[in-house]
């Protein structure tokens, strides 16, 4: 019960629905009025969609070797095997401020990558394997001449 004079944020009020393992949507409306009044109401409609989750277990067939040399000087190179073919799979180098410095876009779903770095000068480095944009493997690479 809401007394009517109560002006606490909408925010505040919370509205809950348990499932219970049925999948679709439900749809739920919410009505508020006076006690002693109840044809004087206000009312709003939520529609609960309950569908099922998935854990992403292709990121746990992905292979991406070490970068090696490592440490490099004027190329690096990259072993993978990815679970299938990506549209969006890369592998990046950024500097410890995590400015991103060097890419290679990844088309085939196994192979060597060969990504330049003569243009960094010596220091520490990270590379990181993308995939739709999301950061799958981190790993650490130094540049010495």
């Amino acid at each position: 019960e809401i007394p009517a004079s109560d002006t606490t944020p909408a925010e505040t009020f919370s509205g809950h629905y348990l499932p219970q393992g049925k999948l679709g949507v439900t749809t739920l409306e919410y009505v508020f009025y006076i006690e002693t009044e109840p044809n004087d109401s206000v009312s709003f409609v939520v529609n609960f969609k309950v569908t099922p989750a998935s854990i992403d277990t292709w990121k746990d067939n992905i292979k991406f070797g070490n970068a090696y040399p490592n440490p490099a000087s004027s190329t690096v190179y990259f072993d993978y095997d990815l679970p299938t073919t990506f549209d969006n799979a890369k592998v990046k180098i950024f500097n410890l401020l995590g400015q991103s410095l060097a890419e290679q876009k990844i088309t085939q779903q196994s192979g060597k990558i060969q990504l330049p770095v003569e243009h960094l000068k010596e220091g520490v480095y990270f590379y990181s394997l993308l995939i739709d944009n999301q950061n799958v493997i981190s790993k650490k690479l130094i540049i010495r001449r």
